[in-house]
């Protein structure tokens, strides 16, 4: 995969509703320019974040992140889904970072992948204990 820096993403200030598929380490700083371009964005769906523990691509991503918030995260997204949470570090704090941020936030949904039931109270607990933005924000985890 290109290391380069990430090239410049078109503002897309109509887009409401955005799906992102199968996301890695490589692409979180990605995803999160991604939202820097898409202003009014209501509604966020990501279908997988493949992240190794011991790969540190994404490593700093979202600190870097905290100091130019992107606009829909503080005025328009209301609803974040994740499908197939597995609770990996990086997972863990791409989830927090938009559970924090989003200032408007309703619902988020997290489907878990395939994990025991103990594990999924523990990831349960987790995000639960996690600061949220939105006072009126329901963390829906299944």
């Amino acid at each position: 995969m290109d290391k380069s820096p990430i090239r410049h993403i078109p503002i897309f200030d109509k887009l409401t509703q955005l799906e992102i598929s199968n996301l890695d380490g490589e692409n979180l700083k990605w995803a999160v320019e991604c939202l820097r371009s898409c202003p009014k964005l209501e509604i966020l769906v990501i279908d997988q974040i493949y992240v190794d523990d011991r790969d540190s691509s994404g490593e700093g991503v979202l600190v870097e992140q905290t100091q130019d918030v992107p606009q829909c995260l503080l005025s328009h997204l209301k609803e974040f889904t994740l499908r197939g949470y597995g609770g990996w570090k990086w997972e863990f704090e791409f989830v927090r970072y938009i559970m924090d941020k989003a200032k408007v936030l309703r619902t988020i949904s997290i489907l878990s992948g395939d994990i025991d039931a103990s594990d999924k109270y523990n990831r349960l607990i987790d995000l639960a204990s996690c600061p949220r933005g939105s006072e009126h924000c329901r963390l829906l985890f299944r």
